[in-house]
C-alpha cells in the first residue's frame, strides 16, 4: 500500500483505525467493539459491533432493501453454528452496507442472529463493513457457494455419504439444510468404521452401482452383519453378472436399468436407498426376491 493512502493515526498507546467526519477516532479491533449508534455507514470502514436484538431487528426493518428471498434452512445452519459455538463475528466475508447504510449482503445471518438473540437474550460482536458502493449490489454474491467438502477439505463422495446419512436418520432435516462442521463429525465419528468400510470396498469407479443411498444402506449393512456385508457387496459389485447371490443380481439390474432411463432428483435418491435396504435384508433372511419393493431398516 502508498503511504499516500494509509490513515495518518495519533501515537497513543490505544491506536484507532479510522477517523469518522465528526474527527472522532474509532478503535477497530474484536476486543473494543463499539455500540451500533456509532456507526458511521457514508464512509468505507471496518466496524467490530456488539449488537444486540434491538438494533439487529432495526437494521433488518430498515436497513434490509430489495435484498433476496430468505433461505429458512440456510437461516437454521447459521443458528445451528451459533448454538455450537462455530459462528465467527469476525469473518472476512462480512456483513456489508452501502454508503447509503442500506444492506448489501448479510440478511441470513443477521435473522440467525435475530432469532439467536431472541431464544438466547445474549449480545453478538459481529465485524461490519461500511460505505460499499451501491453499484457493486449485483456482484456481490457472484462467488461458489462453500459445501461442507469445501469447509472440511474432505472428498465430495465423503461429504455426500454423511448428509445422506443424515438425512436417513433425521426426518426433520432437509437436504438443502448444509451441516455444520460439528454435526458433520459427529455424524462421522458415530458411523466411522461402517462409512471407512463402505469408503473402501466401493471405491469411486462403481458410478451407478456405487451410488452414495447405496453405499449408506451397505454402511448400516456392515452395521448390522460384517461377514453378509461383504458377501453381497461383493456380488454387487461383480460385473460378470453371475453371482449365485440371487437379491445383490436382482439390486444391480435394477440400478443399471435405472441408470438407463436416466432416473435421477429426490424422489429416485430415496428410492435407491430404499431398495437396496430391501434388498440386503431379503439377503440377511435368506428370502429371494420376486419383485424388488422399498424397505426401510
Amino acid at each position: 500500500m502508498s503511504a499516500k493512502l494509509c490513515i495518518e493515526r495519533p501515537k497513543t498507546e490505544k491506536m484507532p483505525d479510522i477517523r469518522t467526519p465528526d474527527g472522532r477516532w474509532v478503535r477497530l479491533d474484536m476486543t473494543g467493539a463499539i455500540h451500533p449508534s456509532r456507526v458511521v455507514f457514508g464512509i468505507r470502514a471496518i466496524w467490530p459491533v456488539e449488537l444486540d436484538q434491538v438494533w439487529v431487528a432495526e437494521w433488518l426493518a430498515q436497513r434490509n432493501k430489495n435484498n433476496r428471498r430468505v433461505k429458512k434452512t440456510h437461516v437454521e445452519t447459521l443458528e445451528k453454528l451459533l448454538d455450537n459455538g462455530e459462528f465467527r463475528g469476525n469473518h472476512p466475508h462480512r456483513i456489508i452496507f452501502d454508503e447509503d447504510g442500506n444492506l448489501v449482503t448479510g440478511q441470513h445471518r443477521l435473522i440467525a442472529l435475530l432469532n439467536w438473540m431472541k431464544r438466547t437474550g445474549r449480545t453478538f460482536v459481529v465485524e461490519i463493513e461500511t460505505g460499499c458502493d451501491p453499484d457493486l449490489r449485483p456482484h456481490t454474491d457472484g462467488g461458489v457457494s462453500q459445501s461442507i467438502a469445501d469447509r472440511t477439505g474432505c472428498t465430495l463422495q465423503f461429504a455426500a455419504i454423511i448428509n445422506f446419512f443424515k438425512w436417513v436418520g433425521d426426518k426433520t432435516y432437509h437436504k438443502s439444510r448444509k451441516l455444520t462442521p460439528a454435526e458433520h463429525l459427529e455424524i462421522y465419528e458415530k458411523h466411522k468404521e461402517s462409512i471407512d468400510w463402505a469408503m473402501k470396498v466401493f471405491g469411486t469407479g462403481k458410478r451407478y452401482v456405487g451410488r452414495v443411498p447405496v453405499m449408506v444402506a451397505a454402511a448400516e449393512f456392515y452395521e448390522r452383519d460384517q461377514d453378509k456385508a461383504n458377501e453381497f457387496v461383493a456380488a454387487l459389485l461383480d460385473d460378470s453378472g453371475h453371482s449365485t447371490i440371487q437379491q445383490a443380481r436382482k439390486l444391480r439390474d435394477y440400478l443399471l436399468t435405472s441408470a438407463m432411463r436416466g432416473m435421477a432428483g429426490g424422489a429416485a435418491t430415496f428410492d435407491f436407498y430404499s431398495k437396496s435396504v430391501s434388498a440386503m435384508k431379503n439377503y440377511m433372511a435368506q428370502t429371494e426376491i420376486v419383485r424388488l419393493n422399498g424397505q426401510k431398516w
